[in-house]
């Protein structure tokens, strides 16, 4: 009988200890978050620009925004590791670029290339950059290494990384940051407060065809300029995971210093936890287009960071607005997002009339 008792107290019990861990594990995930927001703030009082996503002067643009942030987060050691060559330029907006971090020539330090596994700066752990809700950041099995739950926001529409036409290229991302250009604050006419920075993203299991987990990129065939609608058929309704008639790729969550966008970005297109897609050009391309939704292991939504340095939860019944339009389309360019509040919350000038949550 006492045995029987002890049971069900035990029983009872456990999902209290269960979410008191949740919540301090939510509460860690916070403060990463406005360590990273802060930062920000702090590189834009010495630079008068956020970092830019991917830095300019170097390979492919690959050295990513938190590799810039390091000094401001007291990883400044590991920010000298990476540039220890102590080769520097300026970019094209005045910031200080690593010529000799990634560049690729024969002068370029033994391995560092952000697909490198082996360099050892990337592999260097901190825990600022991991949510600890996701069970997926123990993991290291020599290909998901540099392991990074956070990334910036892009905003509403996504092109293609290597189109740099002015009018329809990467230049138009709507969100605070961009490639090789730090914005500054002067361009979040829709108030810092109103303005996502960044937020959280779960990182990929790796799971085979028969487990496949919708932290995995998905892909199908979709042909051009699919819209985010077209993403969401991505989820199998029954299982959770990646639907049978959709592959699949384990890129989200590696290569925490990698300025693509694909493993540094989010984009405002979808609801958090939705699926993350490649959309657009040839899917077996990191460098290509795709949708990248906020995700995390914390109940029904994301952290994420506003412009102005405060935390809030985002919802993942957040209002998308239209998702049948495509997420390249050459009329997102200017004026309202089509995606409802998350896509208004993702512009930095897009003129909505919208508060944060």
């Amino acid at each position: 009988m006492v045995i029987a008792i002890i049971g069900v107290l035990i029983a009872l019990l456990l999902p209290a200890v269960q979410a008191a861990r949740e919540a301090a594990r939510r509460m860690q995930c916070t403060n990463h978050l406005k360590q990273l927001a802060l930062a920000c703030h702090n590189y834009h009082d010495v630079c008068k620009t956020l970092p830019p996503m991917g830095c300019a002067g170097v390979y492919d643009d690959r050295v990513g925004w938190l590799a810039m942030l390091l000094p401001y987060i007291e990883q400044t050691p590991l920010y000298q590791s990476l540039n220890s060559a102590g080769t520097t330029e300026n970019s094209v907006d005045g910031t200080t670029t690593f010529l000799a971090f990634w560049t690729v020539s024969s002068s370029s330090p033994p391995g560092a290339r952000p697909w490198d596994a082996n360099y050892k700066p990337m592999r260097t752990r901190f825990s600022t950059r991991l949510c600890p809700s996701d069970p997926n950041i123990v993991q290291d099995d020599g290909t998901r290494v540099g392991l990074l739950s956070y990334r910036v926001c892009l905003g509403d529409k996504i092109s293609a990384w290597g189109d740099n036409n002015i009018n329809t290229g990467w230049r138009t991302w709507r969100g605070c940051f961009t490639r090789q250009k730090g914005r500054n604050f002067s361009f979040i006419t829709d108030g810092t407060s109103n303005t996502l920075l960044m937020g959280e993203m779960l990182i990929a299991s790796g799971g085979s065809n028969n487990n496949r987990e919708i932290t995995d990129y998905a892909h199908s065939g979709p042909g051009s300029q699919a819209p985010p609608s077209r993403c969401l058929t991505a989820r199998d309704a029954a299982t959770g995971m990646i639907a049978s008639s959709w592959s699949s790729v384990s890129w989200s969550g590696r290569r925490w210093a990698d300025g693509l966008h694909q493993y540094s970005a989010f984009t405002a297109h979808l609801p958090p936890n939705s699926p993350s897609c490649k959309m657009y050009g040839n899917e077996t391309s990191d460098a290509n287009d795709s949708i990248l939704s906020l995700s995390s292991r914390h109940s029904s939504g994301a952290n994420v960071a506003m412009a102005d340095g405060a935390i809030v939860f985002l919802s993942q019944t957040i209002n998308c607005g239209d998702m049948s339009r495509t997420a390249t389309d050459t009329n997102i360019l200017t004026g309202e997002s089509p995606y409802g509040i998350i896509g208004a919350l993702g512009t930095a000038n897009g003129k909505e009339n919208v508060s944060r949550p």
